[in-house]
C-alpha cells in the first residue's frame, strides 16, 4: 500500500470525514445521489470524546456491530502520500486517516481538505484537492498509483483490488458497516 507509515488510512464510512454528509455538493453527486447522502455506519471514527461531529466519536466497533458482514465492509485501504506541504497520506495527522467511499477509487474529483494549506495541487503528481467550504465538507478518497484501482483490506482480513470502474452504489455500500446492503462478491 502507498503509505507513509505502517498505519493505513481507515474507512470512516460512505460520507464525509465527519460521517454526516448533508446535501451533496454540486458536481459530486456522481450520478447516484442528488440530495442528502445518509451515513450508514463505519468501522472507525475519531477517538477523542471531547469533540463533537462524528457519530462514532469515541466508539469502538466490534465484529458484532459490523452488521453488513466483515467480508462486505472495507476496513482500510491505499492512499497517495502528498508531496511538498501536502498532508495527504501522513497518517500521524487525523484527517489523513479519515478516508471514505464517498468518492470513487482514484477519483478525478478532488479530495476536500479542511484548509487550503493542507493541500498542494497542482504540484508534481499530487492527486487533485481543494479547500473545504460550507458547501464542500472534508472528504478524502482511497487512491493509488496502480493502474485501474486500489487495494483495500476488508474487516475479515482479506485484501482485494477494487477497480476504478466499480459501481459507485456498490462501492459506497462496501464503505458502510450497518447499511443493510446485500453485495455479491462478483459485483466488485
Amino acid at each position: 500500500m502507498t503509505m507513509s507509515s505502517p498505519t493505513p488510512p481507515f474507512n470512516f464510512g460512505n460520507a464525509d470525514i465527519y460521517q454526516c454528509l448533508g446535501p451533496v455538493p454540486s458536481g459530486y453527486s456522481v450520478g447516484i445521489y442528488t440530495d442528502a447522502l445518509p451515513w450508514r455506519g463505519a468501522p472507525f471514527g475519531d477517538a477523542d470524546a471531547t469533540q463533537r461531529f462524528y457519530p462514532t466519536r469515541a466508539y469502538c466497533a466490534t465484529f458484532a456491530s459490523i452488521t453488513d458482514g466483515l467480508s462486505n465492509t472495507i476496513m482500510a485501504g491505499e492512499v497517495i502520500k502528498g508531496k511538498g506541504a501536502d498532508l495527504r497520506g501522513f497518517t500521524w495527522w487525523g484527517d489523513a486517516v479519515s478516508i471514505s467511499t464517498y468518492l470513487p477509487p482514484n477519483s478525478s474529483l478532488p479530495d476536500i481538505m479542511n484548509t487550503a494549506g493542507y493541500c498542494v495541487y497542482p504540484f508534481q503528481d499530487n492527486p487533485p484537492c481543494r479547500a473545504a467550504t460550507t458547501q464542500f465538507p472534508p472528504t478524502n478518497a482511497f487512491r493509488s498509483r496502480h493502474p485501474g484501482g486500489v487495494n483495500v483490506v476488508f474487516c475479515d482480513g482479506s485484501v482485494k483490488f477494487i477497480k476504478n470502474t466499480i459501481s459507485l452504489l456498490v462501492y459506497r455500500g462496501l464503505g458502510t458497516s450497518a447499511g443493510g446492503e446485500i453485495i455479491s462478491s462478483d459485483a466488485y
